[in-house]
């Protein structure tokens, strides 16, 4: 099996190419410099070149706050891109898989939302990548939008990391509490998708679509920044604790809107496809080792 990963400089590309070494596939891997999917004449190029069965797109804008002021550049990547994508893979009968959000929700649910809620963001970011998935489905049957929430690893910018540099730099941290979602490392999205890969080419009764995929349990950020303290601390990562206080969105200063319930349900992915989803906790210790 022949895959091409977009995006394989970001913290989910480089797990996914750290993953592969145990399939069997053949991956070729395109940074946003190497392969820029805003221009169809380079992904037709690279499509022509290399005549994969399916592409992985881990390429997007992720700066949340930043895309409400950048709107044409995150447009650009998270909607006109896989727009592209889907093009060439709809003319070269290629599978799509494509990493989405939990941000195309508004947050006012109570309980985790499941892939056919109604999509409602409030942010640039998450409207902009709620239209890439529109345009994915409006062109390409065999695509796989797999929304997922709240990563974290070992590579490039995460929450994590930034708590532990903050520690390191402070005497305090104050950190919203009000916010709900389920933290998802990098490495088990990567082998979820790596696993999709193999299901969607050889099971004909295949059922393509969007998919949600994160860890539990659902816990806040605040929640979440205690637990990574702890466990650094525990494991020698930080030479100190420090006080963290919970406060709540309205008393951060952000640039952007963020739903105050982005925690999604993936018993969908495991009922139809027999993907099993992690523990964060689990994942928080590995990846902490792994820095370490």
């Amino acid at each position: 099996m022949k895959i091409i990963l977009t995006g394989a400089d970001g913290q989910l590309g480089y797990e996914v190419k750290k993953q592969v070494k145990n399939y069997d596939y053949e991956l070729i891997s395109f940074s946003k410099i190497d392969l820029d999917i805003t221009n169809i004449g380079t992904i037709r190029k690279c499509v022509d070149n290399h005549r994969p069965d399916i592409i992985i797109n881990s390429a997007a804008y992720t700066n949340v706050d930043k895309a409400e002021t950048d709107i044409f550049r995150a447009e650009a990547v998270n909607c006109l891109g896989p727009k592209n994508l889907a093009t060439i893979c709809k003319e070269n009968s290629i599978i799509l898989i494509h990493i989405s959000t939990d941000y195309v929700f508004s947050g006012q649910k109570k309980d985790p939302y499941i892939e056919s809620d109604e999509t409602k963001p409030i942010n640039n970011y998450g409207i902009t990548k709620l239209k890439g998935e529109k345009e994915i489905i409006s062109i390409l049957d065999n695509h796989i939008i797999l929304r997922t929430s709240w990563i974290f690893g070992i590579h490039g910018n995460n929450f994590v990391k930034t708590i532990l540099r903050l520690i390191k730099e402070k005497d305090s941290l104050d950190i919203v509490s009000d916010q709900f979602g389920c933290p998802t490392s990098a490495r088990s999205i990567a082998i979820a998708i790596l696993d999709i890969c193999a299901k969607c080419v050889n099971d004909k009764k295949f059922l393509f679509g969007i998919y949600h995929y994160c860890s539990s349990p659902i816990t806040s950020w605040y929640s979440f920044s205690l637990e990574i303290m702890n466990l650094a601390f525990k494991k020698g990562l930080i030479k100190k604790k420090i006080n963290i206080n919970p406060i709540t969105s309205k008393k951060y200063n952000s640039i952007s809107k963020k739903p105050l319930n982005s925690s999604i349900n993936s018993k969908k992915i495991n009922t139809n496809l027999g993907i099993v989803t992690t523990s964060w906790p689990d994942e928080l210790k590995y990846t902490l080792k792994a820095l370490k």
